[in-house]
């Protein structure tokens, strides 16, 4: 049958609870595209919420997760790993002769151009320049018309604040 797996590690700071950790959170394709992992959880964030934590962390991977924790708002902890997932795009734009086409599971394509690529990597430049010690919102990224194909199969370290207003 189709089963959504998580794992999860709560954990605390000055012996209060203070976070959780995703460190699996898989929802099989059956399930996806349909809102049922968004659902699920904005259900998880009320009741993290409710016991008073401040953040989740994950680590965005497996496919979609690089994705998906990035429309959900998380932010990357690392600069280098998103710098990576630059280089990763760059260099399969300069092998696609200044364009990559992404092709997701269901067919639908994406272009990504050289231009397009240029644009991203000022917003993250732009963006580290002002706050290099900040996390780097993913949403910025994953909201532009080629932040599927840019951040599908990408991996970083996420946290979600949740103390910031949404």
């Amino acid at each position: 049958g189709k089963q959504v797996i998580m794992n999860r590690r709560f954990y605390q700071k000055d012996g209060k609870p203070f976070g959780v950790y995703h460190s699996l959170f898989t929802v099989p394709p059956g399930l996806q595209g349909n809102n049922f992992g968004k659902e699920l959880f904005s259900s998880l964030l009320q009741e993290y919420k409710n016991i008073g934590l401040k953040e989740i962390t994950v680590t965005a991977n497996i496919n979609v997760g690089g994705y998906a924790w990035a429309k959900y708002g998380f932010e990357a902890r690392y600069q280098d790993e998103v710098i990576g997932i630059l280089d990763n795009i760059e260099s399969k734009i300069i092998e696609g002769g200044g364009k990559y086409t992404f092709v997701d599971s269901k067919g639908a394509s994406t272009t990504i151009t050289q231009k397009e690529y240029e644009r991203i990597e000022k917003l993250v430049t732009e963006r580290y320049d002002k706050y290099p010690d900040q996390p780097f919102p993913m949403n910025t990224i994953s909201k532009r018309k080629s932040g599927k194909a840019l951040l599908l199969g990408s991996y970083w370290s996420g946290v979600l604040d949740m103390t910031k207003k949404r």
